[in-house]
Formats: C-alpha cells, structure tokens, sequence
C-alpha cells in the first residue's frame, strides 16, 4: 500500500486581518473548503516570544 504525499502550508496572521469584509482566518478556511482540500485548523495564540526575544501576550 502506497501512502499519500502530504505537505503541511502555516499562515501567520493577525486577529484583526480581515478580507473582503470578513475575518481573515475565515476566508481562508471557506477557500480550503471550496478547494477540496483535507485538514485545515485554525490556533489562537495567548503568548509567544518575538524576533527580539521579548515575551507578547494576546
């Protein structure tokens, strides 16, 4: 049994990034939707560390 050939796609984006009038996120999951495309999820994040090593909290 062969398996399929996977490739994994990460967009970073604001919160408040929005397109065509909705949120951002939004339209990209109806977009992976319309495409047939399997898997796609959609994190939040609470904290991370920037390029200069600070701490940011959302």
């Amino acid at each position: 049994m062969q398996s399929k050939e996977q490739s994994e796609l990460k967009i970073y984006i604001d919160n408040t990034d929005s397109y065509k009038e909705q949120p951002l996120w939004k339209y990209i999951l109806q977009s992976v939707e319309e495409s047939h495309l399997t898997g796609a999820t959609v994190y939040k994040a609470v904290a991370g560390i920037g390029s200069n090593a600070t701490l940011h909290t959302f």
